[in-house]
């Protein structure tokens, strides 16, 4: 321990899709170089300390609770303390902390908050881009969307992208024709149009093709309600498939065997499940958002999220069209080359690294 510098995580969303994912990631390749101390609950994080070095800050705090923000005094002194969400805290033993913002959603839609979530999120975001030594993003979208917010000087930003979970081919049998979704279930996803689209498709097309939903659909806090209720009423109970909490070889099984997958989201930060579907060849077709285009280049089908017109129509294009299927899916694995937690692991060690340095 005295050779290494010591970091402290705030581990609190581990378990987490997309922000989980990144940590979940990162951390074996932090605990060669540093001293790692999770922050987070013990009850959660025991099964890291089992096949990892680290050891555990005990917090029972929510990730938006204001307590855990004195109690960070009382937490063992770091050189580095890593808060891989917008809340960093005021008081910290930490001689230098960072931060990661995986996007600006709260911003960008702050008129959709209620009072409490405005305050919430003008703080958290002015604190933590503020007190941050350095500013991470996953993408050059998110950079733009916080120099656009905060006054920030740009050697203090930099973007890191994610990598993609390489899912091996299942040795399942392959069940009817579907077409896929992977997400959570809140409503910048943008689930309750794709459902509306697909009920405008024709019975032709409905009796081919189902449409599998895999999310989770609550613990948020604006969770996406009554989506299964939609599909009761528009008589699609037969037709689309509700799916959570599945394992990677269940969700390997439904990308390698899906027709192809739709991510319909109105905002977004990243996209790690375009990532994924890339991995297993799988044909993409998302939302025409800045940030799709400049992850997905021309390796994936652009509609218009907010037009369900344009949804069905890109719908049918697709399925209907093996070679447009073959040329996403080869166009897709080929920009897959450009993203790699390898890459990713580096990059947040050396840029750690460097910031500790002098410590």
């Amino acid at each position: 321990m005295s050779n290494k510098k010591t970091l402290a995580i705030d581990a609190r969303m581990i378990s987490a899709s997309g922000i989980g994912v990144v940590i979940r990631n990162i951390l074996p390749v932090l605990t060669n170089d540093f001293f790692v101390y999770l922050i987070g609950d013990k009850n959660k994080l025991l099964k890291f300390k089992e096949t990892l070095k680290v050891e555990i800050i005990h917090t029972k705090s929510s990730i938006y609770s204001i307590k855990i923000l004195f109690q960070y005094p009382f937490f063992p002194k770091t050189d580095l303390l890593w808060v891989p969400h917008f809340n960093v805290p005021i008081l910290s033993n930490a001689k230098i902390r960072v931060v990661t913002i995986h996007d600006t959603y709260h911003l960008d839609n702050f008129n959709k908050l209620n009072f409490k979530q405005k305050v919430f999120a003008k703080i958290f975001y002015f604190l933590s881009i503020k007190l941050s030594n350095h500013v991470f993003t996953v993408s050059h979208f998110t950079l733009s969307r916080v120099m656009f917010f905060f006054n920030i000087d740009p050697s203090k930003i930099s973007v890191i992208y994610p990598g993609a979970k390489r899912l091996l081919r299942p040795q399942t049998k392959k069940r009817g024709k579907f077409f896929l979704f992977v997400g959570n279930l809140k409503p910048h996803k943008n689930v309750k149009n794709l459902i509306y689209a697909y009920s405008a498709l024709t019975e032709k097309i409905k009796k081919e093709l189902k449409l599998v939903i895999v999310g989770k659909s609550t613990g948020f806090i604006n969770p996406d309600e009554d989506l299964k209720q939609l599909v009761i009423d528009l008589g699609l109970i037969e037709k689309i498939d509700f799916l959570e909490d599945l394992s990677n070889n269940e969700l390997s099984e439904l990308y390698y065997n899906s027709e192809f997958l739709i991510f319909p989201s109105t905002y977004e930060g990243f996209g790690l499940p375009i990532l994924e579907a890339f991995s297993t060849k799988t044909p993409v077709m998302c939302s025409n958002l800045d940030v799709f285009r400049e992850v997905s280049g021309n390796a994936v089908l652009f509609f218009n999220p907010f037009s369900i017109e344009d949804i069905v129509e890109k719908i049918v294009t697709l399925h209907q069209s093996q070679s447009l299927k073959r040329e996403l899916a080869y166009r897709g694995s080929k920009k897959l080359k450009q993203f790699s937690w390898n890459k990713c692991q580096n990059q947040y060690l050396q840029a750690f690294k460097k910031l500790t340095k002098h410590e």
